[in-house]
């Protein structure tokens, strides 16, 4: 991709679903669409990521220092075995604000990286905007805050998958609308422990 000319871009750092994740998420944000009244910015699936570390406007100059930080944190973590989590609200159902589908990681490994990058990307400025890391798929985000319920029958069918890469976004708008479109792709590629 070419930024030389581009304004700030929307950056951050996350894990891209397979698509398998991605549909069942999908299918659970459809079932919301059902029940819950107007009033929820959906997001699009093709966007549905799992995101780190937040960076925002980033000027494209400094975009190379993104990637080289993203490239030496790689190398230190394994894959991860994940798996699509219960629905849920942020900062919880009485007035919630992101609506989502946790993301379960039983050996802790998404936490870990999170902290590594959290502490490398504090280099450029960066500073996390929640202390507490919960992985999860944001489905939407609501504009009224009024209460919502969530059911059992909201879950996704079980799916899991390995993580073995991480990604660098940007937000970019298209015909087809904003999309997280990846700048730098890498494996993570240490042995696990």
């Amino acid at each position: 991709m070419d930024f030389e000319e581009s304004p700030p871009l929307r950056a951050f750092v996350g894990l891209d679903l397979p698509d398998a994740a991605r549909e069942a998420a999908a299918r659970t944000q459809a079932l919301w669409k059902e029940r819950l009244p107007a009033g929820v910015g959906w997001t699009d699936p093709a966007n549905f990521h799992i995101t780190f570390v937040f960076l925002g406007a980033l000027p494209p100059e400094r975009l190379a220092r993104a990637q080289d930080i993203l490239r030496a944190c790689a190398r230190r973590f394994a894959p991860a075995r994940l798996a699509l989590g219960a629905p849920g609200a942020f900062p919880g159902t009485g007035k919630p604000r992101v609506l989502v589908l946790g993301v379960d990681d039983p050996d802790g490994r998404l936490a870990a990286l999170r902290e590594a990058l959290v502490a490398a990307y504090s280099t450029m400025g960066y500073r996390p905007n929640h202390e507490v890391f919960r992985p999860h798929v944001t489905l939407g985000y609501t504009h009224d805050r009024s209460p919502v319920s969530i059911s059992h029958d909201l879950a996704p069918a079980p799916h899991a998958w390995v993580a073995s890469r991480i990604t660098l976004f940007v937000g970019r708008d298209t015909p087809a609308g904003l999309r997280y479109l990846p700048v730098d792709i890498r494996p993570l590629c240490a042995r696990p422990a």
